[in-house]
């Protein structure tokens, strides 16, 4: 289950009190869980054997904020709208989408989807696209994906490509575009042992 993976205990391990909390702990920080409760420790047939019971509850799968209105002036609708899916049947998979007209002449679509935990292991697969049409003048496009691998607890390293295509569609129509490379390194310090002291989360993007 995605919790179990969040966790990071395997069947068979041995009983230790320090891996338990920090399991209970990245439950906690990962964001997919509203409330994680204490651990127990139910008695199996053969005393060398037990199960680790977790009681938890999902955060809300998703929600819709924004605010939409029409401009007599412009004779546009104008506003902003934000859809968000989190853990998506249970398996930690992440969708957006927005729509914004908030600027006059200018309107942004957007869509990203999360894939978790590719083939098992703690590697995340990002999408990102973003479309921005300004007018009749020009448009312009940014594509991102990216792979997020956390070796350990509290780190993940980043990377990926990502490509800007602008086209001008006024009189005279041409086109230019670019590559990007993606990086970087994430530290979460929240409830950190070694940041305990006024430091509640940190984040270093190296390139």
């Amino acid at each position: 289950s995605t919790a179990e993976r969040v966790m990071g205990f395997k069947s068979g391990e041995p009983y230790r009190q320090s891996a338990i909390e920090e399991s209970l702990n990245r439950l906690r920080l990962s964001g997919l869980f509203a409330d994680v409760g204490s651990a127990a420790i139910v008695p199996g047939n053969d005393p060398a054997l037990s199960r680790l019971r977790v009681p938890v509850r999902e955060t809300s799968s998703g929600n819709l904020t924004g605010i939409v209105g029409y401009s007599g002036a412009d004779k546009r609708f104008e506003g902003d709208l934000n859809f968000h899916l989190r853990n998506i049947a249970g398996t930690g998979r992440e969708l957006r989408a927005r729509w914004s007209a908030r600027q006059k002449a200018s309107t942004l679509y957007a869509l990203g989807y999360r894939e978790p935990w590719l083939l098992g292991r703690p590697v995340d697969l990002a999408f990102n696209l973003e479309h921005v049409l300004f007018d009749t003048l020009y448009t312009r496009t940014r594509i991102d994906v990216a792979l997020e691998w956390r070796p350990v607890h509290r780190l993940t390293l980043k990377g990926g490509v990502g490509r800007d295509r602008a086209v001008v569609t006024s009189v005279i129509r041409r086109s230019e575009g670019s590559l990007r490379i993606l990086g970087g390194v994430v530290y979460d310090a929240r409830d950190s042992k070694f940041f305990a002291r006024g430091l509640d989360y940190y984040t270093q993007t190296v390139f």
